[in-house]
Parts: structure tokens; C-alpha cells; sequence
């Protein structure tokens, strides 16, 4: 806390600062929150909170899953903005790195364009690939993601998204196998992208798609990529299928 603190709160002459920090403990100790708020009343008028969860399961000495995040919210006054951050840092699951950020943001993305447009977003593990963000305030983060990995002969990788912007729901999975056994290998992959209107529009594209191989040679493959959705034309409900 101390390191980012100096960051958050130069020193200054004009100012004060006030802050409350708290920790929480639960499920046998399994479970901790460290929790700090802050208000800084001097020339920028803002509010910080800073946030550490630990979870382990079953345990924190001996986790199958050990997730812990690190958080950053900033409210500042003046402009009605705020913003959260949080990554997970040092998480492992089942023996595999685990690892991503999220965001939630609301206020103006482009303070330079001039127009004052407001946006409200929320986002684990970024957003659909076809969405652009509004502004260089928002920073896409980073797909959550699970890595496990045997040696060189096994390689499991998941890697997710959810998003709720303006009008759309984001949601995302990818993932893929390698495994190698006697000179054979095998790459598999799986994964979609979806969005949702409230309008009850949506758009679904999948993809999947598998390989075996023998060294570096492929002896043999299959993939299959397609679109599915429902879209409004003319007021009228269009549904739609394509693939290749």
C-alpha cells in the first residue's frame, strides 16, 4: 500500500487526507480482505479505494485454487468519473497460472475531443474483438486466463471474457490442447464470441477445430468456423446462419 499510496497522494501544502483501513477474515481463515478508503480534500478532490482479496480452497496452506486480487478505484469529484482496476496476481487453479485484469469505468473516455460524452462499462477479462472503445481512457484488459502445462507433452489453455457496454453484452471463451505422446500429437481448439442486445438481437461466431500430428508433420485435420445471430432489418427480425 505504501508504494502506491506516494503515488496517489504526493506530498502538498494545501491539503489533507482522511482514511479508514480495514481487514476482514472468513471461512477459517481461508478468506481475507484488506480494504482501504481514502478522500483526499485538497486541490483534486478525490476518493480512493484500495482493495486486497485472498481466497484459498480448500485452503490457503494447501490450495487446489488460490485467487487473489489487487484493486484501485479512483472517484474523482470534480468530474463525476470514476474508475476501478483489479488484476489477479500470484492465483493458480488446479496447477496452472491464473491470471487477468478487470475495469469498470464511467464518465467521459476522450477528455480531448471537446464533446463531454459520458459512458458507463464494465469489463473481466476485456471485450468482444469487434468492439471499439470510446476513448483512450479505457484500457482493455486483459483476458482471464488458465494455463496449465505438463512438461512439454501437455498444454491446456482457457481464456475468457464478459463485458456489459452501451446497449451490448460481451461474452467469450477460448480454449486449446496440446498434447504429445510416442512421437504423436494432437492440437485442439474450441472457443466462441457472442453479443446480446436488449433489443434481442445477437451474434454468435464459434470456431473449432482439431489436428493430429506425427513429429511435425500433420497427418490429419478437421475445422469449422461459423456465424449465427438475429438481426433487425426494415423493424423485422432477421435470422441468419454462416459457415465455413
Amino acid at each position: 500500500y505504501l508504494a502506491t499510496l506516494g503515488r496517489l497522494l504526493p506530498a502538498a501544502a494545501d491539503g489533507w487526507v482522511a482514511g479508514l483501513f480495514l481487514r476482514f477474515a472468513g471461512l477459517d481463515d481461508n478468506a481475507r480482505v484488506d480494504l482501504g478508503i481514502m478522500y483526499d480534500g485538497g486541490a483534486a478532490t478525490r476518493a480512493y479505494l484500495l482493495a486486497r482479496v485472498l481466497i484459498g480452497l480448500p485452503s490457503l496452506t494447501e490450495p487446489l485454487v488460490r485467487v487473489e486480487v489487487a484493486a484501485l478505484g479512483v472517484w474523482d469529484q470534480a468530474r463525476d468519473e470514476y474508475e476501478l482496476r483489479a488484476a489477479l496476481v500470484n492465483s493458480r487453479a488446479f496447477g496452472g497460472e491464473l491470471t487477468g485484469e478487470a475495469l469498470m469505468f464511467s464518465g467521459d473516455p476522450d477528455r480531448d475531443d471537446g464533446r463531454d460524452e459520458r459512458v458507463r462499462l464494465m469489463s473481466i477479462g476485456g471485450f468482444h474483438p469487434r468492439y471499439v472503445t470510446p476513448g483512450p481512457m479505457i484500457r482493455v484488459p486483459e483476458r482471464v486466463a488458465l494455463v496449465i502445462e505438463k512438461g512439454d507433452h501437455l498444454r491446456l489453455e482457457c481464456r475468457a471474457y464478459l463485458a456489459v457496454t452501451a446497449g451490448a453484452l460481451h461474452a467469450g471463451i477460448e480454449a486449446s490442447l496440446l498434447a504429445r505422446f510416442a512421437g504423436f500429437g494432437i492440437r485442439g481448439n474450441l472457443g466462441f464470441d457472442a453479443l446480446f442486445s436488449p433489443s434481442l438481437e445477437f451474434a454468435v461466431a464459434i470456431r473449432v477445430g482439431v489436428a493430429l500430428y506425427l513429429g511435425s508433420r500433420q497427418l490429419l485435420g478437421a475445422s469449422f468456423e461459423g456465424e449465427f445471430g438475429v438481426v433487425s432489418e426494415d423493424r423485422f427480425p432477421t435470422t441468419y446462419l454462416r459457415g465455413r
